[in-house]
């Protein structure tokens, strides 16, 4: 017998003080492991910080690939927008679920604050919304004129801003807000109702279709502050707790409202399929933006090229050429753009500099 089991004869109270150690030690472990998770999250998004202007180019190539995703589903007219995004989030949702849990990282992680939980939640069902509105206005109207009015976020943002947490605005936001709803309303002509009858694109239900989208890009302005907040998530716990909400929302619609789910063909699988993995392309890539970019910079490349890529693809590969009317939309609206992502930058510059003044009089 070694000399820790002879103590524990004569002191039998030490065998219980190592017994609790030791459960209080796995208590710990097991509380601390969402931590490391977060910490490790962390680690991984500053290795990508250390490239320059990799969160831009990042943002670049998921306009590309969400370019690709618009395509498919102006290829699929018949299909009801809803039924398409149900198929859409169960291709996603059967990808995720096995890579969440190889690397352990389940949809709502434990350890989580009922805040947070909420926040997912939340930032679920608004993004739900919106890609059911944008699938409809793609089916509605010009690739083109659907990014034209998504990139009126930040119209949303600034009156929200200042109705909701009374932030002071300039005369560039006054200006700015001018631009974009005046390069909008260009775009959109709606003293031209026989639009919808020719062939530049619109439909029969166009004017509704904006409504929508108005509303939902409206709503959808405080997603990406939400990411922000949740930024020590991983990829995959954000994108499957994403798709969870989408699958329970769609189902309970489609459920409701009797839509019909067929049996869609060969072809139309393959481009369902296409559409869920470049879904979660999309996602994952404008997630991993904003951990690594300041959001500003991210909203500001991310507008713009995709005002650039959504006419390439309507002109090049529907052959929908605009007018010079809504040329001039797209030129206000891009104005816009820079004079509000040019600002956002501007500030948080000016912030980082008086940080480094602050940091200096204290180190004196």
């Amino acid at each position: 017998m070694n000399l820790k089991g002879k103590l524990a004869q004569l002191y039998p109270g030490l065998k219980e003080e190592e017994e609790e150690s030791e459960a209080t030690k796995k208590i710990k472990e097991t509380d601390s492991a969402p931590q490391k998770i977060e910490e490790k999250n962390e680690k991984n998004g500053s290795f990508w910080k250390r490239i320059a202007g990799v969160g831009l180019l990042i943002t670049v190539f998921k306009c590309c690939i969400k370019g690709l995703t618009d395509t498919i589903v102006i290829s699929v007219p018949d299909i009801n927008p809803i039924v398409l995004l149900f198929f859409r989030s169960i291709i996603i949702f059967s990808l995720l679920i096995p890579m969440g849990l190889v690397k352990d990282q389940p949809p709502f992680p434990t350890g989580q604050s009922l805040q947070d939980r909420l926040l997912l939640v939340f930032r679920s069902i608004i993004g739900l919304l919106q890609v059911m509105a944008n699938f409809y206005a793609l089916q509605q109207m010009p690739l083109g004129v659907v990014k034209m009015i998504i990139s009126t976020k930040p119209v949303f943002t600034i009156i929200f801003a200042r109705v909701f947490l009374k932030e002071k605005s300039d005369f560039l936001d006054g200006i700015s807000i001018l631009l974009l709803m005046g390069g909008v309303v260009t775009v959109i002509q709606p003293w031209d109702l026989q639009s919808s009858d020719s062939d530049s694109g619109y439909s029969e239900h166009f004017l509704l279709a904006t409504l929508l989208l108005f509303l939902s890009t409206g709503m959808a302005a405080s997603i990406g502050i939400i990411l922000r907040k949740l930024r020590g998530m991983s990829v995959l716990s954000l994108n499957s707790s994403r798709e969870t909400i989408y699958i329970i929302l769609t189902f309970l619609v489609i459920f409701s409202f009797g839509f019909e789910i067929f049996m869609p063909t060969w072809k139309e699988r393959l481009m369902i399929l296409s559409l869920g993995v470049c879904g979660l392309l999309t996602s994952s890539l404008n997630i991993l933006a904003l951990k690594v970019e300041e959001a500003s910079k991210v909203a500001l490349v991310d507008r713009c090229s995709s005002i650039i890529i959504g006419f390439l693809i309507q002109i090049l590969v529907f052959n929908e050429l605009p007018g010079t009317i809504t040329w001039i939309g797209v030129g206000l609206v891009m104005g816009a753009i820079l004079i509000i992502g040019g600002k956002k930058i501007w500030k948080s510059k000016l912030k980082a500099k008086q940080k480094e003044k602050e940091k200096v009089r204290k180190d004196y």
